[in-house]
C-alpha cells in the first residue's frame, strides 16, 4: 500500500514540541510558516501543499497537530491520526505541554509518531470506517452464503414436492387403472357367467326336445294328456 503520511508534528504556536518524518524534504519550513498564521480560533483544516499532497492538522487545547499526506488519501485517514495522536500526547505529558520548550518531546514521542503514521498509512483497521465496511462485506459474504445455502435446501424441497406429487399422481393413475381393471374383470366375469347359464338353457331344452319331441314336446303332452284321463 502507498504510504499515506509522510510527516506530522506537535506544536504550541511556532514552537515545535515534535515531529517525525518519512521522506526528506522541507517539511519543517513550510510546517513553521502554516503554524505562524494559525490563530486559536482554527480548529482543524486540511492545506494544498502541491498538486501531489496535502496539509491537514487539528488544535485542541492550544496544541497543534499536523500532518503532510498524499493527496489521494481519504480524508478520514489523517484526521483519525491526528484525533490518535492527540489523546496519546496528552494523556503522556498532560499540562507540560503548554510550558515547554522547542523539541521538548521529540526524543521520547517521534517513535510514536513513526509508529502511528505506520499504522494510519498501511494498516486497514486505522480507517474506521474502512473497517466497517470489511465487516460488513464480510456478514454480507455469510449472508449471501446462508441465503445459497437455503436456497439449495429450497431447491432439494423443491425436487422433494415434484417427487412427491410424481409418486402421488402415479399412486393415483395406479388406483384408477386397479378401479378400470378390476370393472373389466367383473364385466368379463359376468360375461362368462351369462354365456354359461345360456349354454346350461340350451342344453336343457334339447334334452326336452329328445325325450318330448320337437318343436312342441307332443310326446310329454300327449302322456299327460292321456294319464288324466285314465285318472278320470
Amino acid at each position: 500500500m502507498e504510504q499515506q503520511v509522510l510527516y506530522a508534528c506537535i506544536a504550541r504556536n511556532s514552537t515545535i514540541l515534535a515531529e517525525h518524518s518519512l521522506v526528506q524534504g522541507n517539511f519543517t519550513v513550510v510546517a513553521r510558516s502554516i503554524l505562524e498564521k494559525l490563530s486559536s480560533d482554527d480548529d482543524r483544516r486540511s492545506l494544498l501543499y502541491d498538486p501531489a499532497h496535502m496539509f491537514h492538522y487539528s488544535i485542541v487545547d492550544g496544541i497543534c497537530y499536523m500532518c503532510l499526506t498524499d493527496q489521494s488519501a481519504v480524508r478520514r485517514i489523517p484526521f483519525a491520526f491526528l484525533s490518535d495522536i492527540q489523546k496519546r500526547f496528552s494523556n503522556e505529558y498532560g499540562n507540560r505541554v503548554h510550558t515547554a520548550g522547542q523539541y521538548a518531546f521529540n526524543q521520547d514521542f517521534s517513535g510514536t509518531l513513526a509508529a502511528q503514521m505506520e499504522y494510519f498509512s498501511n494498516n486497514v483497521n486505522a480507517d474506521q470506517i474502512n473497517r466497517m465496511q470489511l465487516q460488513v462485506d464480510e456478514v454480507k459474504s455469510v449472508m449471501v452464503e446462508n441465503i445459497n445455502k437455503l436456497l439449495a435446501r429450497q431447491e432439494k424441497l423443491d425436487i422433494l414436492v415434484e417427487q412427491a406429487s410424481a409418486l402421488k399422481s402415479d399412486a393415483a393413475s395406479f388406483k384408477a387403472g386397479t378401479n378400470d381393471l378390476r370393472i373389466h374383470f367383473w364385466r368379463k366375469n359376468m360375461k362368462l357367467t351369462l354365456m354359461l347359464i345360456a349354454v346350461v338353457l340350451v342344453v336343457i331344452l334339447i334334452v326336452a326336445w329328445l325325450l318330448c319331441g320337437f318343436p312342441l314336446f307332443g310326446s310329454c303332452l300327449s302322456f299327460l294328456d292321456s294319464s288324466e284321463s285314465t285318472d278320470l
